[in-house]
């Protein structure tokens, strides 16, 4: 009998080229930012402006070396900062599984290369945020009192973290009312340190002081 004769397989479907590093990258970030997206709830022009920022640090080279994964959550967080949205670093690293000391160093080099100006947040607008996070929750009225301390502050806050003012601001009625609210709970809701905490506290006293004087 002859040989069988051999039919070659498709080579169609069966393989596929991977794709070219800028094409990974540039999907790479669009599937994150469109997964912080979702989560986060920004707007479409932050989403956008996020897409833009991206761009413009790969035309810079930035992302060599570097995490995309990181680098676009970081690209997000600094176009929601440059709009004034209220959102702070320990929300994108808790959702991306991110370190948040990696994602702070990405944004500030991100808002120095780019020359991204981000707006002054008040933090007022992190107080029921926190308040919320905390176990037992904070009541309104102490929110109301340390919004109104708050609106006392004027040079301590300058160049400062708006979120642990406010975490600093909520502690500081808390013990004026005897609550049992330790600095801990309140910077693991507001995701800053203690330490930080402690200094903002501190220049809180001295602004309360200086307006008794």
């Amino acid at each position: 009998p002859g040989a069988v004769a051999t039919i070659p397989r498709p080579r169609c479907c069966l393989h596929h080229a991977p794709p070219p590093p800028r094409a990974r990258a540039r999907t790479a970030f669009f599937e994150l930012h469109l997964c912080r997206s979702h989560r986060q709830s920004p707007p479409d022009q932050s989403k956008q402006r996020g897409a833009e920022i991206f761009r413009i640090c790969k035309e810079f080279k930035l992302l060599r070396g570097r995490s995309t994964k990181v680098f676009s959550t970081a690209c997000l967080y600094a176009a929601c900062r440059e709009s004034g949205l209220s959102k702070t670093l320990t929300d994108f690293a808790k959702i991306g599984f991110i370190r948040r000391q990696d994602l702070g160093a990405y944004y500030r080099l991100i808002i120095q290369v780019c020359n991204i100006k981000p707006k002054v947040v008040s933090p007022i607008s992190y107080i029921s945020r926190i308040a919320s996070n905390v176990d037992p929750p904070i009541s309104v009225a102490i929110q109301k009192r340390a919004i109104k301390l708050l609106e006392k502050l004027n040079d301590s806050r300058a160049g400062k973290d708006p979120i642990a003012f406010a975490a600093a601001a909520l502690y500081y009625v808390c013990q004026l009312k005897n609550l049992k609210h330790t600095q801990n709970i309140l910077g693991i809701a507001a995701g800053v340190t203690e330490v930080t905490i402690r200094n903002r506290i501190n220049d809180i006293k001295k602004e309360t002081l200086n307006d008794m004087k």
